[in-house]
């Protein structure tokens, strides 16, 4: 798949780290970017590395089901389609079991099983609408 600046990417997760480096990468590339991460700051910090680009950013939870199909909505008019979808968004948690609450647990799932669950479809009409189009689901060991 060759990426280039009629392609269409979102990514999410790209507060630092690995998303922040594959927001830049596809920068390089000339990809139009759909920038997705809870935080605020993060957005910004990465929004300061990406001035010569074509990029909208989203402070947006991906645990939360309407949030992301609503900026799918969005997209599909703005965009028409998407080209390659990187769910990158991950959380962990540090301490022993028997310290941690169940919320913290509704949380974790919440944003790396069911976040990766609605960006992938919410966004799987616009990646069809697509001549080529790839998903690519990431995840680290803590998470």
């Amino acid at each position: 798949m060759q990426l280039g600046v009629q392609s269409v990417a979102v990514v999410t997760g790209v507060e630092n780290g690995v998303g922040q480096a594959i927001a830049c990468h596809l920068a390089k590339c000339g990809c139009r970017l759909v920038l997705v991460d809870i935080d605020h700051e993060g957005l910004d910090r990465t929004r300061k590395l990406l001035d010569d680009c074509t990029a909208s950013f989203h402070a947006l939870d991906v645990a939360k089901r309407p949030a992301i199909e609503s900026l799918a909505v969005e997209i599909a008019n703005e965009c028409g389609c998407v080209d390659l979808l990187v769910n990158n968004a991950g959380v962990s948690l540090a301490d022993r079991f028997e310290k941690s609450d169940i919320t913290d647990f509704e949380w974790l799932m919440g944003v790396n099983f069911w976040g990766v669950i609605y960006t992938c479809r919410s966004f799987l009409p616009l990646l069809r609408e697509a001549k080529e189009a790839r998903i690519c689901n990431i995840l680290s060991g803590f998470a």
